[in-house]
C-alpha cells in the first residue's frame, strides 16, 4: 500500500502487504537497474547501423520483413530517407565529448581510479563551463542515459525517496483496474514507427506499461494522462527502465510546471497555444471575427505525424527562448485560462 503525508499530491512511502507474492517486480528490477560503467565508456554501438544508439535490450529478437529499414533510434525509414541522413547526420561527435569527459574528470581529481558514474558528484560538476558545453554541442549521446537522471535530480530523489521502483512496481500490479484500461489503450500509440513499441506483447511495451502504472500509482491525484507514454518511451530508448521512473517523477513534481500533466492537460495545451502565439495575436489584431481565431485554435493537430519535423522546430527557438522567458509567459498564460 501507498503512504501519503496529510494533502501530498505523491506517495511518500510504499509498503508490500506480502512479500512473497511478488516475485515479478524482484526480477524485473535486478534486470532493469542502471549499469554502472567508466564515463568514457559507451552503452552504445553508434556504428551507424539499425538500432545502434538505443537499449540493444529493447530490440525485439525477430522482425517481420527483413526488407523494413530502421534508424540507429529504431524507427521507420525509407530507403531514399536512410542514404539521405547517413550523409549529413551525426549522432556523437567524439571531440565534444573528449571536453565532456575532460570536465567530469577535472571536477573529480580527488578520485584517482577510473571515474564511474557511481561515483559521479553532480554538483560538483554545475556551472558555467558544464552549460556552455550543453549549449555548443548538447550532451553527447553515450553519455545521456546518466547525465539525464543526474541532471534532472532524478538520481538524487532515487536516493532519498522512502521506497524503490521494485516496492512501487509490486504495489501498482494492484491498482485500480480502470487506471489499467486507459494505459493499454494508449501503450501502441506512445511511438508506433518504433520497432520497440509497435507490438503489445514487445519487450519496450512491458517496460512501458510498468512505468506508466507505477507513475499512477505514485501519483494517485494525477493517474495516467496521455502523454505521458510518448516521454516515459522516448527516454526507455537510452535510459534503464528504474533511471526512467526516477526521471519521470522528477519531470512531474520539479521540473514540468503545475498541472501540465493532469487530466485537462492545460499545461500542455498552453504550451501549444504559445507556438501559435504570434498567428493568433495577428488574427485577434486584424480580424474582425472572433471565429478566424477560433478557427485558428481548433487547427491545431492533437496527433503527432512527422517526429523529426517536430524536432527540428523545437530545436529552431534554442537559444531564442530561456527557462526564464517559458516560465513567465506560462505563468501569464495558465492565470488568463483560470480567468475564462
Amino acid at each position: 500500500m501507498a503512504k501519503y503525508k496529510q494533502d501530498a499530491k505523491y506517495a511518500d512511502n510504499v509498503i508490500s502487504d506480502d512479500e512473497d507474492a511478488f516475485v515479478t517486480a524482484r526480477k524485473v528490477c535486478e534486470t532493469t537497474k542502471e549499469k554502472d560503467q567508466p564515463i568514457h565508456a559507451s552503452s552504445f554501438p553508434l556504428d551507424g547501423k539499425a538500432f545502434s544508439a538505443i537499449n540493444a535490450d529493447l530490440v525485439p529478437t525477430f522482425i517481420d520483413d527483413p526488407k523494413e529499414f530502421f534508424d540507429e533510434f529504431g524507427f521507420h525509414k525509407k530507403e531514399e530517407q536512410m542514404v539521405l541522413e547517413e550523409k549529413i547526420y551525426e549522432i556523437e561527435n567524439s571531440a565534444h565529448k573528449m571536453k565532456f569527459i575532460a570536465h567530469l574528470e577535472f571536477s573529480h581529481e580527488d578520485i584517482k581510479s577510473e571515474l564511474l558514474w557511481s561515483r559521479l558528484n553532480v554538483d560538483m560538476i554545475q556551472g558555467d563551463k558544464l552549460e556552455q558545453l550543453i549549449k555548443s554541442g548538447g550532451i553527447p549521446h553515450s553519455m545521456r542515459p546518466y547525465l539525464w537522471s543526474r541532471l534532472s535530480g532524478a538520481t538524487k530523489k532515487q536516493h532519498a525517496a522512502g521506497y524503490s521502483y521494485e516496492d512501487v512496481l509490486r504495489q501498482s500490479a494492484q491498482d485500480k483496474p480502470s487506471i489499467g484500461v486507459q494505459i493499454e489503450r494508449s501503450l501502441l500509440h506512445a511511438l508506433p514507427n518504433n520497432i520497440c513499441f509497435r507490438k503489445k506483447n514487445g519487450i519496450g511495451i512491458d517496460a512501458l506499461r510498468r512505468i506508466l502504472k507505477a507513475v499512477a500509482f505514485i501519483y494517485p491525484d494525477l493517474g495516467y494522462c496521455e502523454g505521458m507514454g510518448v516521454i516515459a518511451a522516448i527516454l526507455l530508448l537510452f535510459c534503464s527502465e528504474e533511471s526512467t521512473f526516477w526521471i519521470m517523477t522528477a519531470l512531474i513534481e520539479d521540473i514540468l510546471p503545475p498541472n501540465y500533466y493532469s487530466q485537462t492537460l492545460l499545461g500542455i495545451i498552453i504550451s501549444i497555444l504559445k507556438m501559435k502565439e504570434d498567428e493568433i495575436v495577428e488574427l485577434g489584431l486584424t480580424s474582425k471575427s472572433s471565429a478566424d481565431i477560433f478557427n485558428a485554435i481548433s487547427q491545431l493537430p492533437n496527433t503527432l505525424h512527422d517526429a523529426d519535423k517536430l524536432i527540428e522546430y523545437m530545436a529552431s527557438f534554442e537559444f531564442t527562448i530561456t527557462e526564464h522567458l517559458i516560465n513567465e509567459l506560462r505563468k501569464h498564460h495558465q492565470a488568463s485560462i483560470r480567468l475564462l
